[in-house]
């Protein structure tokens, strides 16, 4: 498995891309505090070294990873419980109860982002997700700042308390720095 820029793969990153392999481990890292002897669902797991990490406090983790090679991937060589799942069309189709349902760089990716939203919202306690502002991909959807608001917007009107953090780096802030060109919106959303 290689790194192309839409799916981190620790093996196969060198100097010049390593820190978004850090970004990605500080957000999982973030979450863990949230997970401990919890079920949960780590949604566009990728390669699964992140529900490999949440394995080290959860009850228990499950991955759901669109690409059949990446299932395998992460199977193999982080011992993940993936499974093939199409977020784009899970809801209502996955009807499982978890704890905490960790997706980290994926709405974006989502065409219909709406219907991931509105499974998330159903289907646990606590939703920990994130968000790039301003950070261009040809595996995004929209890169503009008017469809980052309009997921923002949708995703406060379908829980009832959130708690919003700013990561720049591997760091987390309570408040964006206006001169950040871009960061990434990290949100923790508590569904009950």
């Amino acid at each position: 498995m290689r790194f192309t820029g839409e799916r981190v793969v620790p093996k196969d990153m060198d100097d010049s891309v390593i820190h978004v392999l850090q970004e990605h481990l500080a957000r999982y890292n973030f979450a863990l505090a949230y997970c401990v002897d919890k079920k949960v669902l780590d949604a566009a797991c990728g390669v699964g070294y992140g529900s490999w990490l949440l394995a080290q406090v959860a009850r228990e983790v499950t991955g759901y990873e669109k690409d059949r090679e990446t299932v395998s991937y992460a199977r193999a060589h982080y011992g993940a419980n993936s499974r093939q799942v199409d977020l784009n069309s899970i809801y209502p189709i996955h009807q499982q109860y978890w704890d905490v349902v960790v997706s980290f760089e994926t709405i974006e990716h989502l065409l219909r982002y709406k219907v991931f939203v509105d499974f998330a919202q159903s289907a646990c306690q606590t939703f920990i997700f994130s968000l790039p502002f301003r950070s261009a991909s040809p595996f995004h959807v929209d890169n503009s700042d008017e469809h980052f608001h309009e997921m923002v917007a949708y995703i406060q009107s379908q829980f009832s308390r959130l708690e919003w953090f700013y990561q720049q780096g591997m760091n987390l802030y309570n408040q964006a720095d206006p001169a950040w060109a871009y960061y990434y919106l990290v949100g923790v959303a508590h569904a009950h």
